[in-house]
């Protein structure tokens, strides 16, 4: 009776030591397992991160551009408005600048 009793004493600590060994081996696969995943959740978030700023970037630079578009096109009109202005005034330095000639013309 002893003897069967140390007998199911050390199938138990056995049956313990195995119990302790199994699960740090699944211990170790969880957290190796863990470790992927979170790698393969981090370059999820990297390309969704490059994404979402390639995105922004190109939703920024068509604005800039429609910006730079439309003022350029309002310089020149603005130019364009300035160089019919200078036309108007062009025959009216003529007009003027003849009439000096003249008039100094008549005085001499």
């Amino acid at each position: 009776m002893f003897v069967e009793e140390l007998e199911k004493i050390y199938q138990s600590e056995s049956n313990a030591d195995q119990i302790v060994k199994d699960s740090k081996t699944e211990s170790a696969k969880i957290m190796e397992n863990a470790k992927v995943e979170a790698r393969e959740i981090l370059n999820r978030a990297r390309s969704e991160a490059d994404s979402v700023s390639r995105s922004y970037t190109d939703e920024g630079k068509a604005e800039a551009d429609k910006q730079y578009e439309e003022y350029m096109q309002e310089i020149e009109a603005s130019a364009t408005r300035m160089l019919e202005e200078a036309g108007a005034n062009r025959q009216k330095a003529i007009d003027l600048i003849a009439e000096r000639i003249v008039s100094n013309s008549v005085n001499n």
